[in-house]
């Protein structure tokens, strides 16, 4: 199954909410700039560490994204959705950032 994907003003509209984690998978590329209260995670993601974290952080949507979101995030959403399922946590949600940073920086930042 695809993970969902969710536009820029969703994940906008929810940025202060405690519910939801943002992580970013970009390593290095993060420098140039990142979404507000995103996790920097490296692009080869642990999942089980990070469903750790997710669990501590008491969020229930996970929206991961990287520069475009057309592979290192959506693959890793996957990825960690999965492990979710096999752990068989259903209270979390996994997302993908449509756009992936360009299309968030297009939204908020561009001309």
């Amino acid at each position: 199954m695809a993970v969902r994907e969710v536009p820029a003003e969703w994940v906008a509209s929810r940025l202060c909410s405690s519910d939801l984690a943002i992580v970013d998978v970009r390593g290095p590329e993060r420098e140039g700039g990142w979404i507000p209260g995103s996790w920097d995670v490296p692009h080869v993601v642990d999942v089980r560490s990070l469903a750790k974290r997710v669990a501590e952080s008491g969020a229930t949507r996970v929206v991961f994204h990287c520069m475009f979101s057309q592979c290192r995030g959506p693959g890793n959403a996957s990825r960690f959705e999965a492990e979710l399922a096999k752990n068989r946590v259903s209270r979390v949600r996994v997302y993908v950032l449509a756009g992936g940073m360009a299309g968030w920086v297009n939204r908020y930042y561009g001309t």
